[in-house]
């Protein structure tokens, strides 16, 4: 999808190269491609459109059909389901299971299986929530990489709004989390503060929608 922004006068030493993700189309107007002149000592430029190409940041749904839907709902639920369970529970053949899940994951639909381990149960009793402010952006990448070696974070979000970043914490207390943040969070460069939110129960955790 392309989303068109209308201007009519850009100044040049203003313009946002924004990563190269704004292209600049600039259209004739009669004998003249663009107009020239001279404002508070910086040139500006006639323009007509600027266009955003969105493509580059949505992935494209893959192609997948009704018999796929059925297959993704019944391992979803449970990884461990035999394919002959599933061949039985789609009407097709076993072999015809293999081929489809096969191809499921080579077309990244599936990203794999893996066997979920229950935090409470390893002594993990706080999960908290932290917003990261940074002092620059271009600090993202090193802090990221900085996250990475600290265990107790198990997820990582690079995101909109007032947090440049937002990660999960599972730590097995209080004094735990606090440690973390005084010892590991606080010493990354690149950090200027941080909001953290400790959550008092999961209501409910679950995939995607198949349809």
């Amino acid at each position: 999808m392309t989303m068109l922004f209308f201007l009519y006068r850009i100044t040049i030493f203003k313009l946002p190269a924004a990563d190269g993700r704004l292209k600049i189309l600039m259209k004739r107007q009669g004998k003249e491609q663009a107009r020239m002149g001279k404002l508070f000592g910086t040139f500006s430029l006639i323009t007509h459109l600027v266009i955003m190409d969105t493509i580059d940041y949505a992935e494209k749904a893959a192609n997948i059909d009704g018999l796929d839907e059925k297959i993704l709902k019944l391992i979803t639920k449970n990884a461990r389901i035999p394919f002959l369970e599933v061949a039985r529970e789609c009407g097709v053949s076993g072999a015809a299971i293999h081929q489809r899940v096969q191809r499921l994951l080579n077309i990244g639909v599936i990203k794999g299986s893996e066997f979920i381990v229950s935090p409470q149960k390893l002594g993990y009793n706080t999960c908290a929530y932290m917003g990261i402010y940074l002092d620059k952006a271009k600090h993202h990448i090193q802090v990221v990489e900085a996250l990475r070696n600290i265990p107790e974070i198990v997820e990582c979000h690079y995101t909109t709004g007032q947090y440049a970043i937002f990660i999960k914490i599972q730590t097995k207390t209080n004094k735990h989390l606090k440690q973390i943040i005084d010892q590991d969070l606080q010493e990354i460069e690149g950090i200027a503060r941080t909001e953290t939110f400790i959550s008092l129960e999961m209501d409910f955790k679950r995939q995607v929608p198949i349809q």
